[in-house]
């Protein structure tokens, strides 16, 4: 989407920098999906939360954020998702009664 074009290069600026950082703390042509979920969980706490990243991890902070916001999107979009928050705006109501008089006031409907 065109909305989203700048995400694409935070996200694959991310990709390879988990890669980078993955080779750079673990050894030589260790690759970020390779590595042990503890190995991992080293990486990902250093960027999990962007005000608390280090100042050379911030920008890998930006992609993690970013994808921790695109896996609760899809996630949420899904009939999983909208039954796991009870979302029933798709559901037709078997009875609807209108919003009080006061509230259609307040928002000038009345």
């Amino acid at each position: 989407y065109d909305g989203q074009r700048a995400d694409r290069v935070l996200v694959r600026g991310g990709l390879v920098w988990l890669d980078r950082e993955a080779e750079t703390r673990f050894g030589e042509g260790r690759r970020f999906r390779d590595l042990t979920d503890a190995e991992k969980t080293v990486i990902c706490d250093d960027i999990c939360w962007i005000r608390r990243a280090a100042p050379e991890h911030r920008m890998a902070a930006r992609f993690f954020a970013k994808i921790r916001d695109l896996t609760a999107t899809a996630f949420y979009t899904t009939h999983e998702g909208m039954a796991d928050i009870g979302y029933v705006g798709n559901t037709a109501l078997a009875r609807w009664e209108a919003p009080p008089a006061e509230v259609l006031r307040h928002l000038g409907l009345a």
